[in-house]
């Protein structure tokens, strides 16, 4: 039976990376050689692929135990089209750090919190009324609020779009949960328009298993991390749709977020939100950490909306968030505003 490790193998071949040294070959320098070596890793493309998706879409379709199907668990977080709205709002107050080769800077904030869902969708942000530096730093007061909103912001639009990425069941949890691994839709097409079929664009089976693929191949992972937007999402959930922890991967840099609730008039709410986030390079700082904490409190829920009021709440919002911002708005959510 064909295992990954042979899947790997295979594909290293047809990037002319084999694993065995052609010395025989090699010895021999004529072009008729040259070109059967050539249509050898052409046909070596061909039939990689094709092993790859059957092998992969076996192991799915036949799973230890009965999962939940992939398309209702992303229902259940997101909601259906007939699920009920609500928005929340809540006083959030948290701390912050970032380390550097240069040193470590660390501060609190406070504000306004907010989620809000309508049929197929969920967002967040936060509002930042207080902040506290160092007071070398003070002077950046803005730029340090607006770069907290924002990241906050760059993560819950991160999630939004995670319902349109090639999603797969990777692992199932103990105590009902589920790792969810999202692959961005152009590289699963890239994949299949280089390797594959045209056909499998269209088969959500067929998709998913390449997404797979693509993910779990170590020959693999230089190749999906691309510049732009997050190329990989992974996300924990339940049964429920309750999100335990999210993931987002971007070129050079990761943020994570772990999550724990209380129930709030029957709804489920954040009660502390812990965020890492990793820079390998970092505009000017080199390799950049940090991470925020959040903790919530005074909860108040509406739980019927009016759609003008949530989206005029969402422009002001973002009106808010362009007047309090000192610096021009980044176009690259991978780097962070530092001072």
């Amino acid at each position: 039976m064909t295992d990954e490790g042979d899947l790997s193998g295979c594909y290293d071949l047809a990037r002319n990376q084999p694993h065995q040294p052609l010395g025989a070959l090699n010895s021999m320098d004529g072009p008729l050689v040259k070109r059967g070596l050539h249509r050898l890793q052409n046909l070596a493309k061909v039939l990689c692929f094709p092993a790859a998706v059957l092998m992969l879409a076996a192991q799915v379709a036949v799973p230890a135990r009965a999962q939940e199907p992939v398309e209702t668990l992303v229902a259940q977080i997101f909601g259906t089209k007939d699920a009920a709205a609500y928005e929340l709002q809540a006083h959030v107050r948290g701390m912050f750090s970032l380390t550097t080769g240069g040193g470590f800077i660390a501060g609190t904030a406070a504000g306004t919190f907010r989620e809000w869902r309508t049929p197929g969708s969920r967002r967040w942000s936060v509002t930042v009324q207080e902040l506290e530096l160092p007071w070398l730093l003070r002077p950046f007061s803005g730029a340090v609020r607006a770069s907290l909103e924002q990241r906050v912001e760059a993560q819950s639009e991160a999630f939004e779009s995670f319902q349109n990425y090639d999603v797969f069941i990777s692992e199932e949890l103990a105590g009902g949960q589920y790792v969810l691994v999202g692959l961005r839709r152009d590289l699963v097409d890239e994949a299949i328009t280089r390797f594959g079929r045209s056909v499998d664009k269209q088969d959500e089976a067929s998709r998913r298993a390449i997404a797979r693929w693509l993910f779990t191949a170590p020959s693999m992972r230089s190749w999906i991390t691309r510049p732009g937007q997050p190329y990989v999402l992974k996300v924990v959930t339940d049964e429920s749709g309750l999100v335990h922890e999210l993931q987002v991967s971007y070129e050079r840099s990761q943020v994570g977020m772990k999550f724990s609730y209380l129930t709030v008039s029957d709804q489920a709410a954040w009660k502390e939100v812990l965020s890492t986030f990793v820079n390998s390079n970092a505009k000017g700082l080199g390799r950049l950490e940090g991470q925020l904490r959040l903790g919530f409190a005074d909860y108040k829920v509406d739980l019927t909306p009016r759609w003008q009021d949530i989206d005029r709440a969402e422009k002001d919002n973002r009106a808010h968030q362009s007047d309090e911002s000192n610096q021009p708005d980044q176009s690259d959510p991978t780097q962070p505003s530092v001072p």
